[in-house]
Parts: structure tokens; C-alpha cells; sequence
């Protein structure tokens, strides 16, 4: 007879290789710097009646959800345990059977790589500043200094930073001062050729 109640024998061995941070935009200027407030308040004003909150949380005043079963296999979005503030991750984890994971950006990293990546313009981002690009590289500045605070939560929660710049040796710049304050993970732009040049080039 098997028992229902007894953990699955994956507990506590897995790696979440796919977490997302997921700050609505209420909370974007607080913890990304006045860099963030025009993005913050074009998604603020933009969001519907009928949107389900995953920009923008009217009302919402932190991470406050319990973590429980019904909460972290159920709740997704801003609203999620965990989704604002990362110290709360290894509660959560413990409570999926997850060993670690590692914790991609949202929020205001990926409105910049839109920003970087299509200059020429983008749907919400239209109009928003003259220098897309110039945003955009302020907002990964600010997103990875955001994540360096989190660093030391626990071996078990990595936050993935980005690798931005306009050439191989900006990155390269970026990565060392990065590796020299904690940082174990990054992720490249996948819109175009990372610093102008393919991952393959020489």
C-alpha cells in the first residue's frame, strides 16, 4: 500500500532551474531607484479592470501571502509568497520540496530588454523617452544592484543577473564587477547578438 501522505522521494532534491522575481509596478521606484518611475507609472495607468495584476497590484503593500500548499502550487503573479521579497524564498521552497533555484528578473529587467532591444519602438513602451537604449541600460544597472542585495539570502536562492552592454568588453566589465560582489548566474539578451556579437564569435 502506498501512502498518500508520506513526501515524494524528489523532495528536497530538486532545482528549480525557472523563479521568477515579480515586483508589481507599485514597487518598482522603491526598489530600482527613480530610474524606474516613468515605466512604473505607464503600467500603473495602463492596467485594466480585467487584468489579473501581473504589472500592476492596486492596493498591494508587500509580500503578505502565507506560504502554504494552497498558496505556492496555486497563486501565481506579484501576489504569489515570495514573488516581492526574496528572503522569503527558502519558506517557500521548503514548502514545494525544492532544494534551490534559481531566480530569474521580471519586473523592470524584462521591460528593458524590450527597450534595448527594439529601439525603433515597442507597443506600451512607445513615447516613453528619446533614448531607449540609454533607459534600458540604467534599468539593468539598477535591477542588478537590486539583486546583489540578495545574494547572501541562502545558498539556495540564486539570483540570475544580466550581462548588458553594447560590446563584448562592457560585459565582460559587467560580469567581473558582478563575480566580485556574489553573483553565481547570468542571463545574455536573447533579442540580438549579445554585445554585438554572437556567443560563437571568436
Amino acid at each position: 500500500m502506498t501512502r498518500t501522505d508520506a513526501p515524494p522521494l524528489c523532495a528536497g532534491r530538486m532545482t528549480d532551474v525557472d523563479a521568477h522575481e515579480m515586483l508589481p509596478a507599485e514597487f518598482w521606484v522603491d526598489a530600482f531607484g527613480e530610474v524606474a518611475a516613468p515605466l512604473a507609472a505607464r503600467f500603473i495607468a495602463a492596467r485594466r479592470a480585467d487584468d489579473p495584476g501581473y504589472w500592476s497590484v492596486p492596493g498591494c503593500t508587500g509580500d503578505d501571502t502565507p506560504v502554504d500548499p494552497a498558496t505556492v502550487f496555486t497563486q501565481k503573479g506579484p501576489t504569489a509568497p515570495g514573488a516581492i521579497d526574496p528572503t522569503r524564498r527558502p519558506e517557500v521552497l521548503d514548502a514545494m520540496g525544492v532544494r534551490r533555484q534559481l531566480l530569474f528578473p521580471t519586473s523592470v529587467a524584462h521591460c528593458a530588454s524590450f527597450l534595448y532591444t527594439y529601439p525603433e519602438g515597442a507597443g506600451q513602451f512607445d513615447g516613453l523617452v528619446a533614448d531607449r537604449r540609454g533607459l534600458a541600460q540604467a534599468l539593468f544597472g539598477a535591477y542588478n544592484q537590486w539583486a546583489v542585495g540578495y545574494t547572501g539570502i541562502s545558498d539556495r536562492v540564486r539570483p540570475v543577473f544580466v550581462l548588458h552592454g553594447d560590446s563584448p568588453k562592457e560585459l565582460v566589465e559587467v560580469a567581473d564587477a558582478l563575480l566580485a560582489r556574489g553573483a553565481r548566474a547570468f542571463v545574455l539578451l536573447a533579442g540580438e547578438p549579445p554585445g554585438g556579437r554572437s556567443p560563437a564569435h571568436p
